[in-house]
């Protein structure tokens, strides 16, 4: 006589444990989608202040200076062993933070800046860059390395992640 029993094995374990990780994961990224942790975090609105030409010439007829828009995508093509969220560093400070396959866009006052992203004790080489008022720089980080350069990372850490400009 027979029960239909299900037969205990390890994969049948080891998938019945995997499952509802994999739900809560998959919960944990829709809501990630739905809500912007900086937005929340640092309060600042959805869209960015529209200004109208009025405003903009101000009361003493004097033109104020648009932002520059720095734009920092982090991608990589194939396998990305340093894929978790990098903190922006703008001028030294900072500026946001950017997940993996995602694209920030932060406003910076036209002139001369640096950018650096950091993960912990990894980060990038600081930058120089140039804005203009109303430009848009855009830049692109990664923490894929070539192999060599990946092992020494382990020692001087400011190799851990590129960041180059697009």
């Amino acid at each position: 006589m027979s029960f239909n029993v299900i037969t205990p094995t390890p994969g049948l374990a080891l998938g019945a444990r995997r499952r509802p990780r994999i739900a809560d994961g998959l919960g944990w990224r829709a809501v990630a989608v739905m809500f912007d942790r900086e937005r929340l975090v640092a309060g600042q609105p959805d869209t960015p202040d529209v200004v109208t030409t009025e405003q903009a010439k101000g009361s003493t007829g004097r033109r104020l200076k648009m932002p520059a828009t720095l734009r920092l995508t982090h991608k990589a093509i194939g396998v990305e062993v340093r894929r978790g969220t990098f903190d922006v560093v703008v001028d030294g400070e900072r500026a946001g933070s950017v997940e993996m396959n995602d694209t920030i866009e932060i406003p910076v006052e036209p002139g001369r800046r640096t950018l650096q992203v950091r993960n912990g004790r990894n980060s990038s080489r600081t930058l120089t860059f140039d804005a203009a008022e109303g430009e848009v720089v855009a830049f692109r980080c990664t923490g894929k390395r070539f192999l060599p350069i990946f092992l020494a990372s382990f020692v001087v850490p400011s190799l851990a992640l590129t960041l180059r400009r697009e």
